[in-house]
């Protein structure tokens, strides 16, 4: 019978130190993984081939991430750099100096022509990847350090996590933020984008794992899903299902079609830092204050999505559909999981069934039912406050045209001050952003003495090689 558990694969040992994180390369034939012994090392599947081991950052690293192309691993550290690695046995680099505070996150865009890097400096950075890593912009707004950020598959939207409680979703055609959502009650610690770009899922110190809805900015679905803070997730490439990796030393598995939990994996004996799913969805790797990464075999998904190498769209617009479904359902549902025994040399839970109620159930049962009436509802609802606004508006129109004949030539104080505000608030918006763009053009500008300092210093090093031959 076709094994349709979670299993450990393999595990990966030669770091010195906790590791931070881990990233697969498209092709699921290697891994990257950067950690607090400051290198990042690219682990091969292939027995025969033995791993790659990067050295250059001057601190812990703490963010690593593959190019769509797997030609390149971008890395971000507490020495406030990025790195851009070749991923060869060369492991040659460009390195990036630009922020002020730890680089905790980094991320190709889909089509590879963008980098960002998100820091303790509360800035999220955006580089051309296709000019030399030039200087691209900046995304400013969240009032603490930045912990995680990620393109849309579009690469016109990135959402981003901060240590001040929010997730804030931007345009990077404008650099502004679109919309702030303040649900979580402590700091964020990872965002996602659904595959399709639909959906955000986050978590946070709080426990919980929230999706959103990015089109109509609302909350659809928050699980307590640990017992402890959630350091990271991961959207399976079908959208079906996602993995969180926790303090509480636990892996979960969650359907969000259904809305309920899968499996609690057992095997980390230490607090979880990053966790994430390879391309075709086969596997997951995960990695904890020990030295080693863990790769696990999926097998979960064989039974709501196709194999590898790519779920189809059909599977992921289904996804999409029933996401949506249980929007009536799981909005404010919390779900709570029961404690079952342990198996014999099992590394998983399996819920012996779904952690809901026979209320809860029926509800799953009328889902389809309760959204069509709800959608009906707010049809109705939308139609009565329209015609209520027109009314007011009819009416203000009488209103404005009544003080115009007994008030054509004395203008009320009333009147006067919400202009004087809004021109002085205009007046501040025109004035940051030439502020912005001052702060964009200045950090080019930083980027070019860089460049000419590296410029410098290499021929530095040349003529004082030549001096020493002479002598």
């Amino acid at each position: 019978m076709e094994e349709l558990d979670p299993k450990l694969e393999r595990s990966f040992r030669g770091h010195k130190g906790a590791v931070y994180s881990v990233s697969f390369h498209p092709s699921g034939q290697q891994l990257a993984s950067g950690s607090a012994d400051k290198v990042v090392m690219v682990w091969n599947f292939k027995p025969q081939l033995r791993a790659f081991k990067f050295v250059g950052h001057k601190s812990a690293v703490m963010s690593v991430s593959y190019s769509p192309s797997g030609r390149l691993i971008a890395s971000g550290s507490k020495d406030c750099s990025i790195r851009i690695w070749t991923s060869s046995v060369m492991g040659d680099s460009h390195i990036i100096k630009s922020h002020v505070g730890t680089v905790r996150d980094v991320c190709f865009s889909a089509d590879e022509s963008q980098l960002l890097s998100c820091s303790d400096d509360k800035v999220i950075k955006l580089w051309d990847v296709n000019n030399h890593y030039r200087f691209k912009s900046s995304l400013i707004g969240h009032s603490n350090w930045i912990r995680c950020g990620k393109f849309s598959k579009d690469g016109r939207l990135v959402v981003s996590g901060s240590d001040d409680k929010t997730v804030k979703m931007w345009d990077i055609r404008s650099n502004q933020c679109v919309h702030t959502f303040y649900d979580h009650t402590d700091i964020v610690n990872d965002v996602q984008f659904h595959p399709e770009s639909t959906l955000i899922a986050s978590t946070s110190n709080d426990k919980t794992i929230k999706i959103f809805d990015i089109r109509s900015c609302k909350l659809l679905q928050h699980y307590d899903a640990h017992k402890l803070s959630i350091h990271a997730l991961s959207f399976h490439p079908c959208g079906n299902f996602i993995i969180s990796a926790s303090k509480d030393k636990l892996i979960k598995v969650w359907d969000i079609i259904e809305g309920h939990q899968l499996y609690t994996i057992h095997g980390h004996e230490s607090c979880i830092n990053d966790i994430a799913f390879s391309r075709n969805g086969q596997y997951f790797a995960s990695c904890s204050d020990k030295p080693f990464v863990m790769v696990w075999k999926t097998n979960f998904d064989k039974t709501a999505c196709l194999s590898p190498p790519e779920c189809p769209a059909e599977c992921k617009k289904k996804s999409r559909e029933k996401v949506k479904e249980k929007e009536n359902v799981n909005a404010n549902q919390h779900h709570s999981h029961s404690h079952h025994k342990r198996k014999k040399a099992a590394v998983y839970e399996r819920p012996a069934t779904a952690p809901m109620n026979k209320e809860k159930m029926v509800q799953g049962l009328h889902s389809e039912e309760q959204a069509k009436r709800k959608e009906k509802e707010i049809h109705v609802r939308q139609e009565k406050e329209k015609e209520k606004e027109e009314e007011e508006e009819e009416q203000l129109k009488k209103q404005k045209k009544a003080a115009g004949h007994v008030n054509a030539s004395h203008a009320t104080s009333a009147s006067v001050i919400p202009e004087q505000v809004s021109l002085t608030l205009e007046h501040i918006v025109n004035q940051l952003s030439i502020v912005t763009q001052t702060l964009g053009v200045f950090e080019e500008r930083l980027s070019m003495h860089e460049d000419r300092v590296s410029r410098i210093e290499k021929l530095m090093e040349a003529f004082l090689e030549n001096q020493a031959k002479r002598e």
